[in-house]
């Protein structure tokens, strides 16, 4: 299966039940705050002896991660017990030239950037949740037509689940999928 033949290795899920590891670590007095955070990066390469792919702090952040200012969601409970999630507000598609990260490598941010046009309601159907179990992400069928038509208009190319055999080039001209999550002036008070 995909656990054997991936690269990723470690995977831990980070769920919010009693019996979590983070959780159990807090009860025990380990940690000091019922908090953990993700910090994902991207390797340049991949390779069998092991892939810098990011960071999990235990009881909190690691700020020396930050590119940026951290914000936080709310948990948007989805009636998914376990699982933390969130409402996505927005997605969008920015063109490879601008860079693989969140910020733009560009003067102007917006530059080749293109929404998709689907409702919250679609974007959220179903419930989101953000799975640290899984190198994997699935998406609403419901955004598929909208996605494809902006991949395309993007890529010049088909978004598909086949592998692809792709130059460097080319995959650093894949758009990178942008998502706005929902959260609150409460949420971020005292940032």
């Amino acid at each position: 299966g995909l656990f054997k033949t991936q690269l990723a290795d470690g995977i831990m899920g980070m769920d919010s039940r009693q019996e979590a590891y983070w959780s159990q670590m807090y009860h025990a007095g380990k940690l000091h705050s019922q908090q953990f955070s993700l910090c994902y990066s991207r390797s340049p390469t991949a390779a069998r002896k092991g892939t810098e792919a990011g960071a999990l702090t235990l009881g909190g952040t690691d700020q020396r991660f930050h590119k940026s200012p951290m914000v936080f969601t709310p948990n948007a409970s989805s009636g998914r017990d376990g699982f933390f999630s969130v409402r996505i507000r927005r997605v969008w598609l920015r063109n490879g030239s601008a860079g693989e990260s969140a910020k733009s490598s560009k003067i102007n941010p917006s530059e080749g950037v293109k929404p998709l046009q689907v409702s919250n309601a679609i974007l959220n159907a179903g419930g989101v949740i953000v799975d640290s179990g899984t190198t994997d992400t699935y998406w609403n069928n419901g955004m598929a037509a909208e996605f494809q038509r902006v991949f395309r208009e993007l890529s010049g190319r088909q978004h598909a689940n086949a592998p692809w055999s792709l130059t460097e080039e080319e995959l650093l001209a894949l758009p990178t999928i942008l998502f706005q999550l929902e959260s609150s002036k409460e949420t971020n008070d005292g940032l």
